[in-house]
């Protein structure tokens, strides 16, 4: 009798070892998604900053770009400039408004 009964025990104790093995791993398996799912928000998150920051990039006021275009001129007429290299800085300053 004692062997059946130290059987018992032993069946039920090999029991509960697997279901608190089976409870540890659906934590582990629960935690691994949430850590899944922070970092793809962190990554959408930086995604986002980083468009932000793009679309805030300062334009050059009226003011400062009519600033350059004087200087761009000045030096079109000391000669530093071509004509070419002129348009190709106006066009450019132009295009970043």
């Amino acid at each position: 009798m004692r062997f059946l009964g130290g059987m018992m025990i032993g069946s039920l104790a090999g029991r509960h070892a697997a279901r608190r093995q089976f409870e540890a791993m659906q934590a582990a398996q629960a935690q691994q998604e949430q850590i899944n799912q922070a970092q793809t928000q962190a990554a959408q998150a930086q995604q986002m900053a980083k468009a932000a920051q793009t679309q805030q990039a300062p334009n050059p006021s009226k003011k400062n770009m009519v600033e350059e275009l004087e200087r761009l001129a000045n030096l079109k007429q000391q000669g530093i400039l071509t004509e070419e290299e002129f348009q190709q800085f106006k066009t450019k300053l132009l295009s970043d408004i």
